[in-house]
């Protein structure tokens, strides 16, 4: 009885482990390929005067194409 217990958790945990390895994997590929990469995102801007004169400093920001409908600053 107790070796039938045994094998049946042990292939419980089996499949577990391949379940969570494959999800995993696709969740992976889905990250790699999904083209959200940090250089994807930001664009560099170049210094500049406003209207008022003061001066804004160079820095990045997120691409106007990007999937965020926030327009984020990265320092």
């Amino acid at each position: 009885m107790f070796y039938k217990i045994l094998t049946f958790l042990l292939r419980l945990l089996d499949f577990i482990l391949r379940l969570l390895a494959f999800m995993l994997t696709i969740l992976f590929w889905l990250f790699a390929f999904s083209g959200v990469g940090v250089e994807d995102r930001r664009v560099r801007v170049r210094g500049y005067y406003r209207k008022d004169g003061t001066y804004v400093r160079p820095h990045y920001r997120t691409a106007p194409d990007s999937l965020f409908a926030l327009q984020v600053s990265f320092h």
